[in-house]
């Protein structure tokens, strides 16, 4: 559908970049064309090794990619792809956004029963030591 290839020769570096797109006349369905370019932002979004500043120029490609201004021969699926791109980037970072506070919740609640279990444990050993320095005397 896409010829997804790397901006840069460097092994490992295959499915990093974006290159030229098919024109829509040619039988590609905008739905499938929309599956494909959810499916590359996310796995751009997983990257661990695809740094924040590629993942931002590979979008920005995309987008240029799209832009109706640049693809007024596509009529409207360019602003349509190109306004689906925004939404899907919106969406993946939401999402991010989202399992990063959810992460920091979690470990928030961790740390305070952690800070309870001490606790607790602090009040047991004072009042065994308080019973015990009672039976002596």
């Amino acid at each position: 559908l896409f010829d997804w290839k790397a901006e840069r020769n460097e092994p490992g570096n295959e499915s990093r970049g974006v290159t030229s797109l098919p024109e829509v006349g040619d039988g590609t369905e905008l739905g499938s064309m929309k599956a494909t370019i959810r499916e590359q932002l996310r796995s751009w979004a997983a990257d661990p090794n695809l740094p924040l500043e590629e993942q931002k120029r590979n979008v920005r490609q995309l987008l240029a990619q799209w832009h109706p201004d640049k693809n007024q021969h596509r009529d409207s699926s360019a602003t349509h792809v190109f306004q689906f791109i925004q939404e899907e980037v919106n969406r993946i970072l939401s999402e991010q956004t989202h399992a990063s506070v959810q992460a920091s919740k979690e470990e928030q609640r961790k740390a305070q029963a952690r800070e309870r279990k001490a606790q607790r444990e602090a009040e047991r050993a004072a009042k065994t030591s308080a019973l015990e320095s009672a039976r002596v005397e």
